[in-house]
């Protein structure tokens, strides 16, 4: 009796533990496919309880110079994840451009890392085409590869907020709105005491 009770209760685990693995590939496939017109962000995260962020390195696009998320200390930085073939990526880039050109004098940065695939040569030719449609202004990387980052089951669009420290504050998953990232954005800029540009007109 025992051993059929504990058939049940296993096949019933099973059966849970399946369903539970289906809700979670769903919910990856709609943040993968850019369902609804802006993703959802972790909380922010205040001075005291950030952490610094991996260092990370790569190779800008174009020029195949070395690239290193450590030159950017001292400025409030957006890491976005991203590919030329991921329409909400595409929707989302106007905003980040906009972003980007408002907020750099104030000491803010984006870098696009580009998780493209093939050869360094197709992948620098598709992501320079992208850059021209969109004028974008803010450097473009391939990362080297990361098992972690392999593993993570990271979805595209991703951007990542970091402080003047290179500390986390903030992970959006999903397109992201110039009106969400400019909240943030200031909201750092202005522990350093920056001066806020004024939107342009």
């Amino acid at each position: 009796m025992n051993t059929v009770i504990t058939e049940k209760k296993r096949g019933r685990f099973v059966l849970i533990a399946g369903a539970a693995i289906l809700v979670y590939l769903a919910a990856t496939s709609l943040i993968r496919n850019g369902s609804g017109a802006e993703g959802r962000g972790t909380p922010y995260k205040y001075a005291a309880e950030r952490r610094q962020f991996t260092p990370l390195k790569g190779v800008s696009i174009g020029d195949n110079s070395p690239w290193r998320l450590a030159s950017l200390r001292g400025k409030v930085v957006l890491l976005n994840y991203a590919a030329t073939w991921c329409p909400p990526c595409l929707r989302e880039t106007p905003d980040l451009v906009a972003v980007a050109d408002q907020y750099r004098s104030a000491g803010f940065e984006i870098v696009g890392l580009m998780m493209d695939e093939g050869s360094r040569e197709s992948i620098s030719g598709q992501v320079q085409q992208y850059a021209r449609r969109y004028e974008i202004s803010y450097p473009l990387v391939q990362p080297e590869p990361d098992p972690l980052l392999a593993f993570s089951g990271l979805g595209l669009p991703t951007s990542i907020l970091l402080d003047r420290q290179g500390r986390l504050v903030r992970t959006y998953i999903g397109p992201v709105s110039a009106a969400r990232l400019s909240a943030d954005i200031e909201r750092l800029l202005r522990e350093a005491g920056s001066v806020i540009p004024l939107p342009k007109s």
